[in-house]
């Protein structure tokens, strides 16, 4: 979460490679259900068919500056897991989802070439 963090903290500065970088961490949280859960080939699995999923995240990362949002609702799911607050943790990660949902609406209308 902190290389996160320090990577928004470049702001204005940001490379393709920080976004890069950020995507790299932001699929480190998302494994780590999978990994506590002894579920790490199911992440695996969903790593392999996700490419599409990481070209609009790249891009909406770029285009829509949403790293910190996105490391925002990361904390959020932290503090419902630790809180143990399931309904709480249901809905952040419901957000996060529909986040996604509509960036990949945006990002396939701008560029429809890369998601044929």
């Amino acid at each position: 979460m902190e290389e996160q963090r320090a990577i928004i903290a470049l702001n204005g500065e940001l490379t393709s490679d920080d976004y890069a970088d950020f995507l790299e961490k932001e699929d480190a949280f998302h494994k780590l259900p999978y990994i506590a859960t002894g579920r790490e080939r199911t992440w695996d699995f969903i790593e392999g068919i996700n490419l599409n999923y990481q070209r609009v995240r790249l891009i909406s990362f770029a285009l829509e500056h949403k790293l910190d949002d996105i490391y925002m609702e990361h904390l959020k799911i932290m503090e419902a897991l630790k809180s143990k607050n399931a309904k709480e943790l249901s809905d952040i990660i419901e957000k996060h989802i529909s986040n996604l949902e509509l960036e990949k609406s945006k990002v396939t209308a701008l560029f429809p070439d890369y998601f044929e």
